[in-house]
């Protein structure tokens, strides 16, 4: 039985899910740090020590599916921090309904749509459109233009590797090359998350997809930073060599 929902509540329940995930662990982290503070066992602090160096409990995605109106909730799903599956209730009711399907979804990485959120579009017919949002509050919709063919995927978005992941690899080099003026590494690591929006604005502008996104102060404000212009320039650049 569908529940009545909107998407305004599908983004509240994805954003506070990932926003109390990521609460949780940080508690952890920090009762474990007291609590090795507290320790007079040099033992027991190294044992705690390793508990800390070791993998953090995980922020993973939440995925609801609504109808197209946005007005009932068909299913959600669980996944891990890269992804969630669709469940056949999604599936099966996106096809009945032609395009029936919105997923929205958290993203744990902060960022915008991934090339694996498009590919889902293209390969899936029953899904309309796709909204992910991070935990600052910035939500990113995507949509396959009218032009596009369901299940052809344009070349653009064929890679193995996402262009995202690509973007970041390139900057990386070139950063550790000292050929990009003006840029170092923690400029970079504050804005890396924001690769993916800025590469789906390009697919925008290409006509490859239909994008857009409301960006939360936070984001807006990073992407206005004057000290984060050179990185800018330089991801744009980048983006434009990868995808011109």
């Amino acid at each position: 039985m569908f529940q009545n929902s909107n998407l305004q509540e599908a983004i509240e329940s994805v954003r506070y899910h990932q926003c109390g995930l990521e609460a949780a662990n940080n508690a952890y982290i920090t009762a474990l740090q007291n609590y090795a503070a507290s320790l007079s066992s040099g033992a027991g602090q190294l044992a705690i020590g390793n508990l800390l160096a070791g993998p953090k409990p995980r922020v993973y995605e939440l995925l609801i599916c609504l109808d197209s109106a946005k007005t009932l909730e068909i299913d959600r799903t669980c996944g891990t921090p890269s992804g969630a599956e669709l469940t056949s209730k999604m599936l099966s009711f996106g096809v009945k309904h032609n395009r029936g399907a919105v997923l929205v979804h958290n993203h744990p990485s902060q960022g915008s749509l991934s090339d694996s959120d498009w590919k889902i579009l293209f390969n899936f017919p029953g899904v309309k459109e796709i909204v992910a949002v991070n935990s600052s509050g910035s939500v990113f919709s995507g949509k396959v233009t009218t032009s596009t063919t369901a299940g052809s995927i344009p070349t653009q978005l064929i890679n193995q590797q996402d262009n995202s992941a690509t973007v970041k690899q390139e900057i990386d080099y070139k950063i550790a090359g000292n050929s990009l003026p003006n840029v170092n590494m923690k400029m970079f690591d504050d804005v890396k998350y924001l690769i993916s929006h800025l590469v789906n604005e390009h697919y925008d502008t290409k006509g490859i997809i239909s994008y857009s996104a409301t960006l939360s102060n936070a984001d807006n404000a990073s992407l206005n930073d004057p000290k984060f212009i050179p990185i800018l320039a330089a991801i744009q650049a980048e983006i434009t060599l990868l995808i011109p």
